[in-house]
């Protein structure tokens, strides 16, 4: 007997083009599942966030990466709400002479173009969210060789403050995703009733 799909897996591939990347992202939210079982229980749960923000952190960036190739590579689904003009900046440079094919591979780079082209709305203030969440990534690297501009002390960054603003994003990327992006046909979902890992 089939069980029925969770409301994370619904949310995911109503809108992913990448079923293998959408079977990791499931793969992620059951580790933070258990994570947050985990940080229930615990008398110190602060010291989950890093951990937990950094799987937040990885699952909004290859949500990005799968729209972005999406776009790049799916001509024969192509995604009705963006502009042919859109969808050429995503392709290409215009080298004048000719157009060369973008390589659009790093946090930053699906974090620029969702910016420019107003994929998340127009609050800069989701933008600076994704930029944060990308740097609290990369202190994956605890030598924090990157210079980041964060504060270089671990547990200052890693707080409770900019778990609930990582979960937040998360949860906004994945509503607009499955709203204003979605594959044809996907199933709706009631963001109102879906119970995140974080959910009480």
């Amino acid at each position: 007997m089939n069980e029925e799909p969770s409301d994370i897996s619904k949310i995911i591939f109503s809108f992913i083009w990448s079923f293998k990347k959408g079977d990791n992202i499931l793969y992620n939210f059951s580790i933070l599942d258990e994570v947050y079982s985990a940080r229930q229980k615990s008398i110190r749960k602060h010291l989950y966030a890093k951990p937990i923000i950094l799987i937040i952190a990885a699952i909004v960036e290859c949500v990005l990466e799968d729209f972005t190739q999406r776009i790049q590579q799916h001509s024969d689904e192509k995604i009705p709400i963006l502009s042919n003009k859109v969808i050429e900046d995503f392709k290409y440079i215009d080298r004048g002479s000719y157009l060369e094919v973008k390589e659009l591979k790093k946090f930053n780079h699906f974090i620029d173009h969702a910016k420019k082209h107003k994929i998340f709305g127009v609050l800069p203030e989701t933008y600076n969210a994704m930029d944060l969440v990308r740097k609290l990534r990369n202190r994956l690297h605890i030598q924090n060789s990157e210079g980041d501009t964060l504060d270089r002390n671990e547990s200052m960054i890693f707080t409770e403050l900019n778990l609930r603003n990582s979960q937040d994003l998360l949860k906004l990327v994945l509503m607009k995703m499955t709203q204003t992006y979605p594959r044809p046909g996907a199933m709706k979902v009631d963001f109102g009733k879906v119970k995140f890992p974080w959910s009480s």
